[in-house]
């Protein structure tokens, strides 16, 4: 082991032990940084400390690299040298690392990531690095085990060619022998035909390389003369140029086959060309689109489509809080959620896209910065590999091109954009249940002792009401907080009881991952038992349960009839083995990124009812993810949400495209009767209140909207508190110099207006929080911390009352560097344990696990929180004081993450406290958070009334800038 001062290399990784009973230094700062880490599932807790894998450390981000006082990456050249025979278990590869002068360093140290040249020197390998040493390491260690020879040779060469790679990346050099060792191998066989001077058809391999979540053809320009000249090699084939192909015994039994098929009358080769599976061993493609819904036309790539007018997109135009340097430009770790990235980092992408979805996460990490997983996010990425896959296809040939790289097969639907071409048939549906009366049913499906408030009572009935009369759906828009999960319990297993003995197809309940296990745990709690046979969850983990499978055991995959479209694995619906239908009688779960990846499985099941949770998810029809809702075959659709519009209008008429189709014409007599009369209103002046109830009124019945100052929940008051504080000295300072940059526009410190935006809003929470200065506070102490920014003293100031009173208060931030400093120094100063702040890629079970902690808990507590990843699925009625330290540039989220505390359960009176900075130089209207305070109101209010779209747009900031550039004079 090498101690280092805060934590020792271990084999296993980077061990921080917590053996300091009075913190010093930096050790606070250290120690969150972990426990952050350990949230997300990166590093593990153990009793005397913290383990910070290997694994993890090779691509930690920069920032929280020095946090975490790791070395820096190692800057010399690696060189491998091999030693003895491929065909013998005792080849084996000797690593070698050289000085800029080309001789070796000696007595080295090496432990996983960690490599030391000295007592007083030391480094850390990176991705690149690490992924080839564990690699020379595996190979030294698995060729020893291997006594046939035929196998060893096999084993051994395949790995040199995956070495081979992997030292290409870092520029390591190779030894001769490895030099002249011409090896491939590839992750997947397909075929390719070629026609014979008699007319039959041979069939010769094709390799294809694994990229991310697809494959690319592998330019093997020697290996058809291999092929024919070796009939019998299917292990391994030898080139003309000595190039070595060599194949997994998997591969070389599909060598074997297509040995087999060198003679094939053209309707034989026909039939390789169309079912090429058929013949090589997998389940034939059957994509009858019978399966599907009326509205499903094919099956193809998707194309996302080229409208002829404009959409809200949702993007973010303005960089996430401290990642803009002082000089108003994005730090470079941080550019990801404006897409700006490069394609040697495309690999990188896709692979954590990849991931995340398997593992039915919603957000991933590149460079420091949390991006969200969202259809429009997704649909970017999808664009990339289509980018990247354009310039290795360019010698693709003939229609055999199954070395193409493959496009995502998409669910084709009747769109309603230039003209309504679908539209929802409208038939009473007595017949369905026998005679029984839907209304008549309501309240029995669900557990003994759960009474629906009144407010409830109504909206399951309209429900019931809407699905006799025979509507295709509902959009249930309560505000957050007023129980529409209840509702669709209420409604659904009144249903469900109406069909009596006889079965009733299954519910598919699609949400994001992080709201997932609350519908599990609200089924437990009201829905009656017997009603349903069981809750299903299918997305991540245990999708591995549900993949339909071969008589072997293998994967069960269908391609399309289109070759350019990638290979699909289906679910199967059928347990045979249990003897479980899983498409009658259940509800199934799935996320929306598992419904988009896995819309042909999904599709060809008959729902009963699909629900949409946070449908506004979907909110722009011109994504994958809202094709592919609006795609299933449903007879009855209910959308939840607590903001049915964000950006625009657009935003509803796409909900109710998934809700009862046509009901809002085509998009494009839509947008010229409601959206562009909006915007005129918007910029002349004018009642946009009426335009909003006469938009209400077309929705009838199938929108239902009720607001909390509308019902009597009979909450405990709740009180909102703005403060309007001095900035101290330094904060005044910056804020002065960016507004006087803004006002100038030109010269050598002229900023872009957003650049001024994003400036003024970060010195407004914190003047240093810039990128680059995440250890500003390392050394530092409370005093100076807090007193740095207006906001945060108000703070203190405010979290002194809440500990007065013994209570519990949550703090909505969402920089994650002014959470990383605040729970540090909140310890300090309040002498309490302070979870690691609840963002985005905390873990779903993490995350549930620290709020039942907080609520449980007793006395003073508070738990830090990001308003955007935060604000939806959570019960946090333990606290009663909500911070909005940061504000959300929309003010439906904002209300969403208050909602966290003042929700049905809440028995105290809630405070919300929403802390200002002035920076008293001019004049109050040339404050940042007051006139944000003043846009988010304002917002707020038409929102209530006329369902004005709340998120702020660039427009909105940009007027904004220039009101405080005309206030400050």
């Amino acid at each position: 082991m090498t101690n280092h001062h805060f934590w020792i290399a271990q084999e296993k990784g980077y061990f921080y032990p917590c053996h300091q009973t009075k913190p010093t230094g930096d050790w606070p700062l250290i120690q969150g940084q972990l426990e952050i880490l350990a949230s997300e599932g990166k590093v593990e807790e153990e009793p005397e400390g913290f383990l910070l894998p290997h694994v993890q450390a090779v691509d930690l981000d920069p920032e929280i690299s020095e946090i975490l006082e790791l070395p820096d990456y190692f800057p010399y050249t690696i060189t491998l040298r091999s030693h003895g025979s491929l065909g013998s278990p005792s080849f084996r590869y000797e690593v070698e690392y050289l000085r800029p002068d080309g001789t070796p360093f000696y007595g080295l140290v090496v432990r996983g990531s960690y490599v030391e040249l000295s007592r007083e020197t030391c480094y850390r390998f990176n991705r690149d690095q690490y992924d080839l040493l564990s690699l020379v390491e595996e190979s030294n260690r698995e060729s020893q085990k291997i006594q046939d020879r035929g196998k060893v040779s096999q084993y051994n060469t395949l790995q040199l060619a995956r070495i081979k790679e992997r030292a290409e990346k870092i520029h390591a050099t190779l030894d001769r022998f490895m030099e002249r060792q011409k090896v491939v191998t590839a992750d997947k066989l397909s075929v390719r035909l070629e026609k014979n001077p008699d007319g039959s058809f041979s069939v010769l391999p094709v390799l294809l390389r694994r990229d991310g979540d697809s494959y690319t053809r592998i330019e093997a320009d020697s290996l058809d003369q291999g092929f024919r000249s070796n009939p019998y090699n299917t292990r391994k084939i030898y080139g003309p140029d000595k190039t070595q192909y060599v194949f997994t015994p998997e591969q070389a039994e599909g060598i074997r086959q297509m040995r087999q098929c060198q003679r094939l009358s053209p309707e034989a080769a026909r039939q390789v060309a169309e079912h090429p599976r058929e013949v090589f061993g997998s389940e034939a493609f059957d994509f009858d689109l019978g399966v599907y819904g009326d509205r499903v036309v094919s099956i193809g790539e998707f194309l996302a489509p080229d409208l002829p007018f404009s959409l809200s997109s949702g993007r973010k135009w303005l960089p996430p809080e401290g990642t803009v340097e002082e000089d108003g430009r994005e730090g470079s770790a941080h550019k990801t959620e404006t897409f700006h990235l490069k394609e040697k980092d495309y690999p990188e992408l896709f692979l954590k896209v990849s991931d995340a979805l398997d593992r039915g996460e919603k957000w991933i990490v590149l460079g420091s910065q949390e991006v969200e997983l969202t259809p429009e996010f997704l649909d970017y990425v999808d664009q990339l590999k289509a980018k990247a896959a354009e310039k290795q296809t360019d010698q693709v040939q003939g229609p055999e091109n199954t070395g193409e790289k493959k496009k995502d097969a998409s669910l084709q639907i009747q769109e309603n954009f230039l003209s309504q071409e679908y539209h929802s048939r409208k038939a009473k549906r007595e017949k369905q249940l026998g005679g029984n009366r839907l209304g008549s049913f309501l309240g029995k499906g669900l557990k003994e002792g759960i009474r629906p408030m009144p407010h409830q009572q109504v909206g399951m009935e309209q429900l019931a009401a809407c699905w006799e009369s025979g509507c295709h759906g509902v959009l249930l828009a309560d505000d957050m907080g007023l129980g529409k999960t209840l509702q669709a319990f209420g409604f659904l297993s009144a249903l469900k009881k109406a069909y009596g003995s006889r079965d009733m197809a299954s519910v598919l309940i699609v949400a994001p991952v992080s709201l997932l296990q609350n519908w599990m745990e609200e089924y437990r709690k009201f829905v009656a038992e017997g009603v349903f046979d069981s809750i299903v969850p299918m997305y991540g983990s245990e999708l591995k349960k549900h993949w339909a499978r071969n008589p072997d055991g293998s994967r069960c995959y269908f391609r399309p009839p289109d070759p350019n479209l990638k290979e699909v694995s289906m679910l199967d619906f059928q347990d045979r083995e249990r003897q479980i239908d899983y498409s009658q009688n259940h509800l199934i779960l799935t996320t929306y990124e598992t419904l988009r990846e896995l819309q042909l499985s999904f599709g060809r099941v008959a729902w009963s009812v699909m629900i949409l949770d946070e449908a506004q998810k979907i909110k722009n029809p011109a994504t994958r993810t809202s094709v592919a809702a609006r795609a299933m075959n449903c007879d009855f659709g209910l959308a939840l949400t607590g903001t049915p519009v964000e950006n625009s209008w657009t935003d509803l008429w796409t909900i109710m495209d998934f809700v009862e189709p046509g009901k809002l014409e085509s998009l494009k007599d839509f947008n010229s009767h409601y959206q562009h009369q909006l915007q005129n209103l918007e910029n002349k002046g004018g009642r946009l209140k009426e335009l909003g109830d006469q938009l209400r009124k077309n929705l009838d019945p199938c929108f239902i909207r009720r607001l909390k100052e509308d019902v009597n929940l009979g909450l405990p008051a709740k009180e909102i508190l703005r403060f309007k504080d001095p900035m101290p000295e330094e904060q005044r300072k910056l804020y002065g110099e960016v507004v006087r940059e803004a006002q100038a526009g030109q010269g050598e410190k002229s900023i872009t207006m957003l650049q001024a935006i994003a400036r003024l809003r970060d010195i407004s929470l914190c003047p240093s929080l810039g990128a680059g200065n995440g250890k500003r506070y390392s050394l530092g102490d409370p005093d100076c911390f807090f007193g740095s920014s207006a906001r945060l003293m108000r703070t203190r100031t405010i979290l002194d009352g809440v500990r007065t009173k013994g209570e519990k208060a949550l703090i909505f931030v969402e920089s994650r560097k002014i959470q990383l400093l605040l729970r540090t120094f909140l310890e300090q100063v309040y002498g309490i344990q302070v979870q690691p702040p609840i963002n985005g890629t905390t873990q779903a079970v993490a995350r549930q696990k620290m709020v039942n902690q907080f609520n449980q808990a007793s006395g003073f507590q508070v738990l830090l929180l990001s308003p955007e990843a935060a604000g939806v699925g959570l019960n946090i009625t333990g606290a009663n004081h909500v911070i909005h330290l940061s504000r959300c540039w929309n003010p439906a989220k904002e209300d969403q993450a208050t909602d966290r505390a003042y929700r049905i359960g809440q028995k105290k009176a809630v405070t919300v406290y929403l802390p200002m900075a002035v920076d008293t130089d001019f004049p109050e209207e040339a404050s940042f958070d007051l006139n944000l305070d003043a846009l988010l109101q304002y917002k707020r209010d038409l929102s209530r009334s006329a369902l004005y779209p709340t998120e702020a747009s660039e427009e909105n900031a940009l007027a904004m800038l220039k009101r405080i550039e005309e206030a400050a004079g």
